[in-house]
Order: C-alpha cells, then sequence, then structure tokens
C-alpha cells in the first residue's frame, strides 16, 4: 500500500516537472488578436531566441558515444522547438509569413527525426540536410524582409552558396523567370542551380488514390538525377488544412536528362495519421550538392484533395 504522505509527494513532483516544462518551452500562450490571428512580433521575438539557444548548445560540440551524439542533436533542435513549437497551431494575417513559419516549424522536426534516426546514414543524411536547408533560407527571408531580430553577423552564417531557399522558374509558356515565385501550374518548369550544373524539372501530371499517390515529372535540364543525389518531399493534411507528417517519394528509374519518370509515394499507411489524410502537397525537389547541409530546392507546391483535384497550396498552411 502506498501512504497517503507518499501519494501527496509524487503529487507534488509532478507539478514541480510540469512547471519545469512549461518554463523549458518558454510557455504555452500564443498571444491571439480579436480576429484570431497570432502575434508577428512575438514570433520574430521568440524564433530569434530559438536560434541564439541553438548557437549556445551547438558550442557545446558533439563528443562520445553514437547516443550521446544523438542526444546533442536532437538537444540542439529542441532549444529551437522550445521557443516556437508552441506556434504550430497558430495563423498568422500575413499569408506569406503564415506559411514561412509552419515550414521553419516542420524544418525543425525534420531535423529532430533525423537526429532521432542518425544510426541510419542514408535517412539521417534527407531529413537533416533537408531541414538545413529550410531553415536557411527562411531565416534570411524572414531577416531581410519581416526583421527578424537578429544580428547581420547571426544572418551571414546563413547566406552562403548551400542555401537553397532561392530558385528561378521558367513557366513553360514564356521564357521569362522570376525569382522567389510559387508555381501553381502543373508542367512549370523549375530550374535549381548547384555544383554539377543546372537541373530544370517540372511535374506533369499527378494522380491520387487512398493508398497512393504518384505524378510524372520530365527532366528538361543535361544534368541527370537518381533516388541517391535528390529527395522529393511530400506532406499530409487533415480536413482542417493542419500538417500531420511528411513522406518521400521513389523515382522508378534514374532521371536522366530528356527522359519522364514516375514518381511514388506509397506512406499513406502511417497508421498514427492514416484515417485523417484529407490532403496531400508535393512540396519540394531537394538536390544533393555535395555533402550534408549542402542541398538545393526546387519548390513545387502543389497540393490535392483525395479525389486528386488540385487546391491552392498557401490555404493548407495553418
Amino acid at each position: 500500500m502506498i501512504s497517503n504522505k507518499t501519494k501527496k509527494l509524487c503529487s507534488l513532483l509532478l507539478i514541480l516537472v510540469m512547471i519545469v516544462s512549461l518554463s523549458a518551452c518558454g510557455g504555452k500562450e500564443v498571444k491571439i488578436d480579436p480576429a484570431g490571428y497570432a502575434d508577428q512580433d512575438a514570433f520574430l521575438k521568440d524564433m530569434a531566441k530559438g536560434i541564439q539557444n541553438r548557437q549556445e548548445v551547438n558550442d557545446k560540440k558533439a563528443n562520445g558515444s553514437d547516443d550521446e551524439k544523438i542526444e546533442y542533436y536532437k538537444e540542439l533542435v529542441q532549444s529551437e522547438l522550445d521557443q516556437i513549437g508552441k506556434y504550430e497551431s497558430a495563423v498568422f494575417s500575413d499569408s506569406k509569413f503564415n506559411y514561412l513559419v509552419h515550414h521553419y516549424i516542420n524544418a525543425c522536426k525534420m531535423q529532430y527525426s533525423g537526429a532521432e534516426n542518425m544510426k541510419n546514414s542514408t535517412l539521417y543524411n534527407a531529413l537533416w540536410s533537408g531541414g538545413y536547408t529550410v531553415r536557411k533560407g527562411i531565416i534570411v527571408t524572414l531577416y531581410e524582409q519581416y526583421d527578424l531580430p537578429i544580428t547581420s553577423e547571426e544572418v551571414a552564417s546563413y547566406r552562403d552558396s548551400s542555401s537553397g531557399y532561392t530558385l528561378s522558374i521558367a513557366p513553360s509558356s514564356s521564357a521569362q523567370t522570376e525569382e522567389d515565385t510559387t508555381p501553381y501550374s502543373l508542367g512549370d518548369v523549375l530550374t535549381v542551380e548547384y555544383d554539377k550544373g543546372t537541373a530544370k524539372v517540372s511535374v506533369d501530371k499527378v494522380i491520387v488514390n487512398r493508398t497512393e499517390l504518384k505524378w510524372i515529372a520530365t527532366n528538361h535540364g543535361d544534368v541527370g538525377l537518381t533516388d541517391d543525389s535528390c529527395t522529393w518531399w511530400i506532406s499530409y493534411y487533415d480536413s482542417d488544412g493542419y500538417w500531420l507528417g511528411r513522406g518521400t517519394g521513389d523515382l522508378d528509374g534514374p532521371f536522366k536528362p530528356g527522359s519522364t519518370i514516375t514518381v511514388t509515394n506509397t506512406t499513406y499507411g502511417y497508421q498514427d495519421f492514416f484515417d485523417k489524410i484529407a490532403y496531400v502537397a508535393i512540396d519540394y525537389l531537394a538536390i544533393d550538392s555535395g555533402g550534408p547541409g549542402m542541398w538545393k530546392g526546387a519548390f513545387f507546391h502543389y497540393a490535392f484533395d483525395m479525389k486528386g483535384n488540385q487546391i491552392d497550396y498557401d490555404s493548407l498552411i495553418r
């Protein structure tokens, strides 16, 4: 039998743990205005704090056994998520800011998953590098366009040539190119400059059913791609537009210059959210550009319902 005194002591300890946990996460409250939107400035301050916390953890460096390194990298990412994780379900009035925020949170979660899978080098490199590429580009964008309160010295480390968030778009109906524009029409050609040359890729047709997502892609450039050199990222959303998780697509063969291939994703079977999937999105194609952390991204941002109807990508982001 457990005495009443022991029960009270356990209860007090549980309360203390909860308080410490709340403090570690920087609080659970998100400022919401009367219209239901989250405070943009508050997020920017929390994001800046998370970046600085991460740098402090980074200064410790990773040492020790594999398990100790896993814990180190998880701590590295968690130091950011403790500040910004509370915004996962928040909505911001500025639609561009809104999707950048949620892509950033998802990129951190991707890196955390990468750290958990560090013993699987292929999965680790894909998750960690993909998340790193997205984080870098968004940090620079929020600094330049939304006054993210970090120093010019801090942002400088995210400006090197391996940052993959800048892309140029050459619509198939026009020779004109634009910078940092999101395409919505199937068949648009995205151009990615990286160390091996110029990759030019389009998604021409998408087929959605309950257990599988397929799309037809064409390589318009002079550089070949394989499953080892590129990763297609897909996101799943519920009926309210909230992000459920992420998967990848598999090429049916080498993506040679001038060729058309089928990319398949069959990870709808994730048991934890299979029954909740209402929408699926082809987020981007990440191309290996020379090593860990050096990936270039072609951001397609195509979204579909479960009947295969294309919908507005931005409307999914919550």
